[in-house]
């Protein structure tokens, strides 16, 4: 069984109405349901300090199907990854971050889907320190890449309310 199977993702909106000038924010949750702690490398995931501007979370435009461009950024990543980069999540527990999308250019009077799809880049079952020594001794996640894709999709997100302009 994969380790991403004890895993629960949501994702919800901060705030589902936003005014013209606000960032569209997504609350992202994520739940440990095995009967040990899973340490999980937050890089190029939605636990990624960066999230917002990887490119894993597609937003569309419900009236037209066509995805809002955004700017995508890629980074260089050190090898191996520093205990910050880590999260551990205790058995039956969750860890929930706050998303900003500043970026994706959202459009007043308009309603929009979220899809966020990535692959976890490491899973191990136990804590951040014993993921750590495996990596520091040249070892591998205990799960990675094919196998641990994630995709979490909510419809009707966010709406841009109108401007009201005053005569």
């Amino acid at each position: 069984m994969y380790l991403s199977s004890f895993l629960i993702v949501t994702i919800t909106p901060v705030n589902p109405l936003l005014g013209a000038s606000d960032i569209p924010t997504l609350h992202a949750t994520v739940q440990n349901t095995a009967q040990h702690p899973l340490t999980i490398l937050t890089y190029n995931s939605l636990l990624d300090n960066a999230a917002g501007v990887l490119g894993i979370i597609h937003v569309t435009d419900t009236s037209t199907g066509e995805e809002v461009p955004s700017d995508v950024v890629q980074f260089q990543r050190v090898w191996p990854p520093p205990k910050d980069a880590f999260v551990e999540i205790a058995p039956d527990s969750q860890i929930e971050v706050d998303i900003p999308l500043r970026t994706h250019k959202l459009e007043a009077g308009k309603k929009y889907d979220v899809v966020a799809k990535w692959t976890w880049q490491g899973l191990w079952e136990g804590s951040v320190d014993a993921a750590m020594q495996v990596l520091s001794t040249g070892g591998t996640a205990a799960e990675a890449g094919n196998g641990a894709t994630a995709e979490v999709k909510m419809d009707g997100v966010f709406e841009v309310k109108a401007e009201v302009k005053a005569p």
